[in-house]
This record gives structure tokens, C-alpha cells and sequence, in this order.
């Protein structure tokens, strides 16, 4: 079977690793240079994405590299602690939760995906999907004919326009701030989360000191910002916190360190033709607040392979391959999404009055019963069937 894969992200990479392991050399197109340019921040995986890193022998080097945080801490704007999550308890049922620099973490799936055909600053310009193939122009105008086609491209998925003729992005109307940081004083151990009257920041250790920090707060989508007034922006916005925040945007000495990005996702019906199939953000792209975005990549990477293996990576029976895939992830991604949407009810109050209900409700529950509502909405995600 001829594969083409259009991304080598986390989803393109999990899954050209997986086929090798079948015997199968995928191509795998990467529209930016060098994989460099194609990296991010930090990432969480969390036990389903081990299990998957496990099955193709990469978790030992997670292991090696990622950070496993010991608790989750949610504080308001007073620095007084609203929900606590002991995050090693939860890693003992559902193996450790890791954190680690994103860069990292690509160099271990190129490790994995290394003996792949992968095609550095090659991208799709056609596709002509026939009943028998797709026949693919690339941006230099090569042609070259596949048996199935796998988009693993992003959010801002060409191959989704495409195929269905339609964006499927939808903005949350907020936006976010992502950076580094090595030079706070005492950095937590655990992630802090500190919420506001109507934003809200993160901070998340990655040893070593090294912290990965995120600002979020409601605005229009596509608002422009100039690099000068970055820094002023995130005081006047954030500064109103507490906590440490002040003085970890006063770290930050060059605003072209800082990713800013709105909040969107992806919603659709469909994730597959005849031959071709989505993955990854390209399909189910969701606010963040959860971590879950890796894992679920990995996620669908996998099952996608073992849905073609079960059928003998026959050419003809890609179809049959895609449904399965499709009707297999659709329901688990569902269910993670519904969930991320409860933790964002709770996280992305847009007046100072929710905020401030919500957080006298958060201080006034028993420890016990906050507990319990963070446990059952990550196991919920976390019990899923891959």
C-alpha cells in the first residue's frame, strides 16, 4: 500500500513510525524546512498517549526527557488555593502524566520515523482522489498517485478545506500568550493555574527550573498586536492576577519569544472519503485547557494503523479501512471534547460576576468534592476505549 502523509507533526510522525513497524515506508510531506520551524511549547501527554508510545517502543525516551508533575493547583486572583489535584495518585492508576519541551518530544518521533521517505519543505498542491487512488501534485508540480492519503496537517488543515469545502473553524473568542521561562524565583513544582475575573494563567514546570507559561483572555478573533506593545499588553492585561505574574512577565525580555495565537476549533462531520482520512488537530482541534491534543494525535495515528493492518494494508479495502477508523474515534474524541468543554465552563468566565460566583463556589466546597469533580472529568476522558 502507497501512503502519503501530509504533516510531520505529532500525528504524521506517530503514524509513519507505526507502519514501519508493519513493514510499510510511508511519505511523509512537511511544509516547513527544517522541523524546527514546525515546533511549539510545552506538551503534556498523558497515559492514553503513553500507551501508544509504549506499542511503538518510544515511551522509555519520554521517560527519560518528560517532567511528572506531582500536583495541579488552582488559585484566584489572591493567591489563595481553590482546587488541589495530587497528580501522583492519579499516575498510579493511569500511569504519570509527563510534561515536556515540545521540541523534544519531536526529536523522539523523528527517532522513531527516521527510516520514513520524509520530505522536508514539500507540500500538497492538488489532489484528484479517483476510485482506485489520489492522484497528488506537490508545490513543485511533481505528480505522484497514493493509495490513501492522510492529513495530518493542523488546525489550518489545507487538505480539510479541500476535501469537504469547508473551514470547520470556529473561534472561542479568546486569546493566548505562550513562552518560556528559567529565571522565577522558587518555580512550583506542579502546575499553578491562577484564575482572574476574566482570564487566567498557567504555569508549567518542566525541571530543571525551566517553566512553560500560558496567558489566555477573551478578545476578538484576528486582533493585531505589534511586537512593542507585546509586553505592555500582557501587563496591563494580567498584571491584575497576582500571585507570581507580575514579576514572570517582568522575566520575559524579548516579545519575539512570545507565541500569540487565538483560541479555535474544529468541528466535523466527516473525517474521511473513499482515501482519505483526517487526523489529529486537522479533525478535532479543542481548547487546550485539557492537554489532551497530543495524546488524542497519537491516538488516531494508531488506531488508523491498526484498522489498515486488519486488512492487510490491501489497496482495495482502504475504504473499508477509513469507516472503521472514522466510527472507532469518533465517539472516544467526542467524549474528550465534551469534557474539555465542562473544564472550560469552569476556566473561561468572561465577566469579573461569573468569575467571582465561580470562585467563591470553588472556596466554599469541601477539598473532597473538588477533588472528586477533577478526578472524574480527566477519567472520564482517560477511561475511554482507544
Amino acid at each position: 500500500m502507497k501512503i502519503l502523509i501530509s504533516g510531520g507533526g505529532i500525528a504524521g510522525l506517530t503514524l509513519a513510525t507505526y507502519l514501519l513497524k508493519q513493514g510499510i515506508t510511508a511519505t511523509v510531506v512537511e511544509k516547513q524546512k527544517v522541523f524546527k520551524d514546525a515546533r511549539g511549547f510545552g506538551v503534556a501527554i498523558w497515559g492514553n498517549g503513553r500507551k501508544i508510545l509504549k506499542e511503538i517502543d518510544l515511551d522509555k525516551d519520554l521517560a527519560k526527557k518528560g517532567y511528572a508533575f506531582p500536583y495541579y493547583s488552582g488559585l484566584n486572583n489572591k493567591g489563595k488555593e481553590l482546587c488541589h489535584l495530587d497528580m501522583k495518585k492519579f499516575g498510579e492508576k493511569y500511569d504519570e502524566t509527563l510534561f515536556i519541551n515540545r521540541e523534544e518530544f519531536h526529536e523522539i518521533l523523528e527517532k522513531g520515523a527516521k527510516k520514513a521517505d520524509i520530505r522536508m519543505g514539500s507540500y500538497i498542491k492538488y489532489i484528484d482522489e479517483k476510485e482506485d487512488g489520489v492522484s497528488v501534485t506537490f508545490d513543485d508540480d511533481t505528480q505522484e498517485d497514493y493509495d490513501l492519503i492522510v492529513a495530518a496537517d493542523g488546525i489550518n488543515s489545507y487538505l480539510r478545506e479541500e476535501i469537504f469545502q469547508h473551514r470547520n473553524l470556529k473561534y472561542y473568542g479568546w486569546t493566548s500568550w505562550m513562552f518560556w521561562t528559567e529565571h522565577i524565583s522558587q518555580p512550583p513544582q506542579g502546575v499553578v493555574q491562577v484564575l482572574g475575573p476574566s482570564e487566567y494563567f498557567c504555569l508549567y514546570p518542566v525541571g530543571g527550573g525551566k517553566c512553560f507559561g500560558y496567558f489566555a483572555s477573551p478578545a476578538k478573533p484576528n486582533t493585531p498586536e505589534t511586537r512593542e506593545e507585546r509586553l505592555a499588553k500582557l501587563h496591563k492585561s494580567f498584571d491584575d492576577l497576582g500571585w507570581k505574574v507580575p514579576r514572570i512577565i517582568d522575566k520575559i525580555k524579548d516579545p519575539d519569544n512570545i507565541f500569540h495565537t487565538d483560541l479555535a476549533k474544529v468541528e466535523t462531520k466527516k473525517w474521511v472519503t473513499n482515501r482519505i482520512a483526517l487526523t489529529g488537530d486537522a479533525v478535532h482541534a479543542f481548547c487546550p485547557l485539557t492537554g489532551m491534543g497530543c495524546s488524542l494525535a497519537m491516538e488516531d495515528a494508531w488506531v488508523l494503523g491498526e484498522e489498515l493492518k486488519a486488512v492487510d494494508f490491501d489497496p482495495q479495502k482502504v475504504s473499508q479501512a477509513l469507516k472503521k477508523y472514522e466510527k472507532r474515534r469518533k465517539k472516544s474524541v467526542k467524549t474528550v471534547q465534551s469534557t474539555s468543554q465542562m473544564i472550560w465552563s469552569i476556566c473561561g468566565m468572561r465577566t469579573n460576576f461569573a468569575r467571582k460566583m465561580t470562585n467563591l463556589l470553588l472556596r466554599v466546597f469541601p477539598g473532597s468534592w473538588k477533588t472528586k469533580l477533577w478526578t472524574y472529568l480527566l477519567e472520564r476522558i482517560l477511561k475511554q476505549k482507544i
